[in-house]
């Protein structure tokens, strides 16, 4: 018969070899998932491959060093080189967006929402893809030139502004009408409907001139 001491000794041996074991398990279930993702790529990626890509690099980066050792070199390569290819699909993609803005001569009101996605699509990109945006100028001339000016805003031009609605927009022309011209911005602090928020948020959007 065994004594306490070396029942207790056994005990902790198989603890330990059971921990182990669900260790095995657990790295190969999460590397399994990896390989799954990694095996769904396809060979020649598009834009339309872009999130899988994108997500597949996050779940392999999150993988211990254990876990990415139950993957295969060839599993590897696959996942870098569509990594590779997003990367330039990724500034191809914003690159297009940029040159489909209008120039800064014919930018208006109406260009907001497209502007505004070539930003938020540039600003997405990692600073070594910004690097690559060869018309980002194009981008930044769009946006200055955007800006609506408030003592030649028509009431559809208003309206694109965030927060400004018909009524307020007619609100704005009725100010703009009693004092001849805004001469600050802030002046619309005193337009019925606009608070300190409503003006911060379409400030870089306006101007007066």
């Amino acid at each position: 018969l065994l004594t306490p001491a070396q029942q207790a000794d056994i005990d902790d041996a198989l603890k330990q070899k059971l921990e182990a074991c669900y260790k095995v398990v657990t790295d190969l279930e999460a590397a399994k998932i990896v390989s799954d993702a990694i095996a769904a790529l396809p060979a020649t990626p598009t834009v339309d491959d872009i999130g899988a890509i994108r997500s597949a690099e996050e779940a392999y980066n999150k993988l211990t060093d254990d876990q990415k050792a139950y993957l295969t070199q060839s599993e590897v390569n696959k996942l870098n080189a569509a990594v590779s290819t997003v990367s330039t699909l990724e500034v191809g993609y914003v690159y297009g967006l940029i040159a489909a803005l209008p120039g800064k001569d014919t930018v208006t009101a109406k260009d907001r929402a497209a502007i505004e996605a070539a930003r938020t699509a540039y600003n997405n990109l990692s600073e070594a893809q910004k690097k690559q945006v060869s018309n980002y100028s194009r981008l930044t001339d769009a946006e200055k030139a955007q800006r609506v000016n408030l003592n030649a805003a028509t009431l559809e031009d208003l309206t694109t502004l965030p927060g400004i609605g018909p009524k307020t927009a007619q609100a704005i022309l009725d100010m703009r009408a009693q004092l001849g011209s805004f001469r600050y911005i802030e002046e619309l602090l005193h337009v019925r409907g606009i608070g300190q928020k409503t003006l911060l948020a379409i400030y870089d959007l306006i101007y007066v001139d």
